[in-house]
């Protein structure tokens, strides 16, 4: 099976009950719960009716909603479209412009500021949690739904998986396509090169390092910063959690 959702399934269905994250300030999901929270957005966007190959911006602080949200996406053959958290306005515009979108899906937080960027007034827009004047709700995760429902489809191994835009040094921004043979590549890839232990924990700022520890079976934990401002991170609590979690490994921004 082409799909780089299958990893994370095989784990969970081995080890349910081991830490998958842990955010800071000690909330966190077992691959039991991840999967749970993942059925549930996959039956929400079912129900709303999108098809694999329809690419949704998800703009969402990096949490334990981004990513049994991201799984549930790519599981369904969905694209997610990610952004850096520090794209000016001028630059989310322009991505937004070239991105063929069907929909957006983000917090409140963020979410309520959607008409400022007249991109967005053509798509379908949901948020997470709470009513937004504009938005549709997607109701927040609850434990009812079963790891059992969650569906990872077959794909053609070209299929776009994961569509990811940073500024890029000359101010315009850049793209990344990765398809899911290309994600399972890397997976191959990384854990030839760095072939530490199973159940490891891993500290991890980048979503794909983070979809990397899930692949592995390892807890990755989340660190305690503002990702929309990586170079104010306190580096004290960073050293912290790693001391505390006794964490192996950590793949950060270049700022950090």
């Amino acid at each position: 099976m082409t799909n780089i959702c299958q990893p994370i399934v095989d784990v969970a269905q081995k080890h349910p009950e081991h830490l998958a994250l842990q955010a800071p300030h000690g909330s966190s999901l077992s691959f039991r719960e991840f999967f749970s929270h993942a059925s549930h957005f996959q039956h929400l966007l079912t129900q709303a009716g999108f098809v694999a190959g329809d690419r949704l911006l998800v703009i969402v602080q990096p949490g334990l909603v981004l990513y049994p949200l991201l799984i549930a996406i790519l599981g369904l053959g969905l694209v997610p479209v990610m952004l850096e958290r520090g794209l000016s306005r001028k630059q989310l515009r322009e991505t937004l412009r070239h991105s063929k979108l069907s929909a957006v899906i983000t917090q409140p937080a963020l979410g309520k500021f959607w008409f400022l960027i007249p991109e967005l007034w053509r798509l379908r827009r949901f948020v997470i949690g709470q009513p937004i004047w504009g938005m549709k709700i997607l109701e927040a995760p609850s434990q009812h739904s079963s790891m059992n429902n969650f569906i990872c489809r077959d794909l053609p191994p070209d299929t776009t998986g994961l569509i990811t835009f940073t500024s890029g040094s000359t101010g315009m921004p850049k793209g990344a396509n990765r398809t899911h043979d290309s994600l399972l590549a890397q997976l191959y890839a990384i854990k030839a090169i760095f072939s530490g232990e199973k159940n490891e924990i891993d500290l991890h700022s980048f979503p794909v390092m983070v979809l990397h520890s899930l692949c592995c079976g390892n807890s990755s934990i989340l660190p305690d910063f503002d990702f929309a401002h990586p170079a104010t991170v306190d580096a004290q609590k960073i050293v912290g959690q790693l001391q505390d979690e006794a964490s192996p490994a950590s793949a950060a921004h270049p700022l950090i």
